[in-house]
């Protein structure tokens, strides 16, 4: 209890008495290491009990000068002629900081300081520049889906028509004007009223295959007439919008319309359009709700005679659209809509499409209308020819037959026949990755006798082969080791796999020398030119 009141009773006679040294310890900072007021309420606080030369004097002068130690001079002035000599904080802050008149600069100063030089490093210009440049950007990007879709409808690779090919081209085009004259002859005679001339006075293109196409890289072809009979006045274009209002007050909206209506004021602002070009103007969203069955689906359809469709929903509404359109021949076609969207319905009204899917033998592609000038329909026809000669799977060597006829097909006339063998075209039987050369990989294992090692393909077909000359071998044969308890017995017989073999071997070399007769046959009759005789089979008669 008595040490206690000891260290009390100074610490009252400090605050009291000395207010003064406090603040002279306060300022000048000896150590950085230790704190000032630490060292100042020990040194009081020892100095009440003990004499005051036993604390300050070991700690004070060894980090200053011996001099200080030896002075019989009392506590306190030691203390204040200590303080102004040795550090102060005058002689130190102008040294780092240039001001003269401030001695030492406050925090707030500091971050004002530091606030300031962040304000000038980066301009406001700078950041503006930026927004502009990510809004190009979004805009840019938007153009490049576009372009990018519309890539992915076309090949990049066009394929070249050889000398013989242009030939049975030609021959094809020439034989057209004689089929348009004796088509339009045919229903000048037959003089019968029709309920709806623009379909049933139609000219389609049909074209035959020899061999159907098994892999595809495009499911069609995008083909523009030089002369189309469709235009603003005789045809109803409808457009699909995206929605202005994603939220979910919006999709509860029994307004369906509304949207529709918004869009259609911007159009006419933006591009001049009226409902004068465009008959209706659908949202995505209203497109869901009023084509929700099939049934709804094939009604719109059937309303409207070109579909035209934003890029930014493009794809979400031609899958939602589904086989009703396809089958309808109305499948939308996208466009941007910062480019005038009165050149996207000019292309629209005079675009084709010839379909391209795979395992189709024939397919069928409008050409114009009889009301059309011969002139316009061959050159029509003409176009059309050399599209399907660039883009059609084995080329126009695998084109069977073209026939040009009504939307009904009677009458039809043939413009090209081609008779060869199916045999002489070669097709890709699958995809890229399927054609490529298989690797195997091929090791040891421990269940196979010696000198024999297993080969993997990535198609998990596995074959044995020998170590020595990596040949194939059957095994396991009948012929091997097995049991009667053997849940899998081998069931391999060399003889019957070797006979199979030699079959279709045998089998291969027929199929090879009737196409090689095949050919002399067709170079010998090109050579000889044409002859129009008439051969007749003579048939037997049996008494």
């Amino acid at each position: 209890m008595g040490r206690k009141s000891t260290k009390n009773t100074p610490a009252k006679n400090v605050v009291a008495d000395v207010p003064e040294k406090d603040e002279e310890v306060v300022v000048p900072p000896k150590t950085p290491a230790r704190s000032p007021k630490t060292r100042a309420q020990k040194s009081l606080a020892a100095g009440g009990a003990t004499p005051a030369p036993k604390t300050p004097a070991p700690k004070t002068p060894s980090r200053t000068t011996k001099s200080t130690v030896d002075t019989p001079a009392p506590k306190t002035p030691t203390r204040a002629a200590k303080t102004p000599v040795v550090k102060t904080p005058a002689a130190k802050t102008p040294a780092k900081k240039a001001p003269g008149v401030q001695t030492v600069p406050s925090s707030d100063e500091e971050e004002e300081d530091d606030e300031l030089q962040v304000v000038k490093s980066v301009a406001p210009s700078v950041e503006v520049a930026k927004k502009e440049e990510e809004n190009d950007t979004v805009e840019e990007s938007s153009d490049d889906e576009e372009i990018e879709e519309e890539k992915s409808t076309s090949p990049k690779k066009v394929a070249k028509v050889n000398a013989d090919d242009e030939g049975s081209i030609q021959d094809a085009k020439d034989q057209a004007p004689q089929a348009i004259s004796a088509l339009k002859k045919f229903f000048a005679e037959k003089n019968e009223k029709s309920l709806f001339p623009d379909i049933d006075y139609a000219l389609n293109l049909s074209v035959t295959y020899k061999k159907s196409a098994i892999t595809t890289d495009q499911g069609k072809i995008k083909i523009k007439l030089p002369h189309s009979t469709r235009n603003i006045n005789n045809t109803s274009v409808c457009v699909i919008m995206p929605d202005l209002d994603q939220s979910d007050a919006a999709k509860r909206d029994f307004d369906v319309e509304k949207q529709s209506r918004e869009w259609a004021e911007k159009i006419e602002v933006d591009h001049g359009l009226t409902s004068a070009h465009i008959a209706k103007i659908l949202t995505k969203r209203e497109v869901e709700r009023i084509a929700h069955t099939y049934k709804d689906k094939r009604s719109l359809a059937s309303t409207y005679d070109v579909f035209l469709s934003d890029g930014r929903v493009y794809n979400s509404v031609k899958s939602f659209l589904g086989k009703e359109f396809y089958r309808a021949h109305k499948c939308p076609l996208p466009f941007v809509y910062q480019k005038p969207i009165s050149t996207a319905i000019e292309n629209a009204l005079r675009t084709v499409v010839y379909p391209l899917r795979r395992y189709m033998v024939r397919s069928c592609v409008n050409v114009g209308h009889l009301g059309q000038s011969s002139a316009d329909l061959k050159e029509n026809i003409d176009t059309v020819l050399e599209k399907i000669a660039s883009k059609c799977p084995g080329g126009f060597a695998n084109i069977r037959s073209i026939y040009l006829g009504a939307s009904d097909g009677k009458p039809s006339l043939p413009i090209y026949v081609d008779n060869g063998s199916a045999t002489e075209i070669t097709l890709p039987t699958g995809s890229v990755r399927d054609n490529n050369p298989l690797k195997e990989t091929s090791d040891k294992c421990s269940t196979l006798p010696d000198g024999l090692k297993i080969a993997v393909r990535k198609n998990a077909r596995i074959r044995v082969l020998k170590e020595d000359t990596d040949q194939s071998v059957l095994f396991p044969t009948v012929h091997d080791e097995h049991s009667d308890r053997d849940r899998l017995k081998p069931k391999i017989d060399p003889a019957k796999v070797l006979k199979k073999r030699e079959r279709r071997r045998k089998g291969k070399d027929i199929v090879k020398k009737q196409i090689k007769k095949r050919l002399e046959k067709k170079l010998k009759r090109a050579a000889d030119g044409p002859i129009n005789t008439i051969v007749t089979k003579k048939v037997k008669k049996t008494a």
